[in-house]
């Protein structure tokens, strides 16, 4: 059984590569509740998704490599008590700790907090395992496949556009089409993404598909 339990929001760990600095002037509650609600609310959805075995593959195995990372602390895992500074409606992001050279994925407690809000109780269960997901196919992309290289502290640029268009692309092809065909879909503005793809061939590296993230992590 796949059990989730959250590193706390440390500021001295705060993480090097993201492009504005992380303070306690950011925060928007405290960083103990926000730990004991990604504790409480998100980790029995994670271990749910980790231990359904009727949970399509491409989600439930890649919760539960987030859990075997985290318990073999090759990943920190980050209950934020804060929005991603620029980017208040992002939920999570995978970026690098160089100070304890780990990857480290940080969940934006208050951003997730206003997405239950919005969505049914179904669909944001899948909408927190969609990204997730997501998630964990950064990790692959650069410390697995390494089909990507780790960039720290690097404007977003055409390498930051390719690497998330190839993390989009993967995520629409393995697991937004197949949720779709069983009438699962959290995040409807997706349907017209993936129809975006589908009319490249469902080819990820198309440089029309990578331009429409050139400013996505600005």
């Amino acid at each position: 059984m796949y059990k989730f339990l959250l590193i706390a929001a440390c500021l001295a760990a705060a993480p090097a590569a993201a492009q504005t600095a992380i303070t306690p002037k950011q925060f928007t509650m405290q960083p103990q509740a926000a730990f004991d609600w990604a504790k409480n609310v998100v980790g029995p959805i994670l271990a749910d998704y980790a231990n359904n075995p009727a949970e399509l593959p491409a989600v439930r195995n890649r919760i539960q490599k987030l859990s075997k990372l985290v318990t073999e602390r090759r990943l920190d895992y980050r209950a934020e008590p804060l929005t991603m500074p620029g980017h208040p409606d992002l939920l999570a992001h995978t970026d690098y700790d160089r100070t304890a050279k780990l990857p480290v994925l940080m969940l934006f407690v208050p951003a997730v907090q206003a997405q239950q809000k919005k969505l049914s109780p179904k669909d944001f269960r899948d909408d927190l395992a969609l990204v997730f997901a997501h998630e964990m196919i950064h990790y692959e992309q650069i410390f697995e496949t390494h089909e990507f290289r780790l960039r720290v502290n690097e404007p977003w640029g055409i390498e930051g556009a390719k690497e998330e268009a190839a993390a989009f692309g993967k995520t629409i092809i393995e697991i937004v089409r197949p949720w779709a065909k069983q009438g699962r879909m959290p995040d409807k503005a997706l349907v017209g993404t993936a129809e975006q793809l589908a009319k490249l061939n469902d080819n990820y590296r198309d440089p029309r598909w990578i331009m429409a993230f050139i400013n996505y992590g600005k």
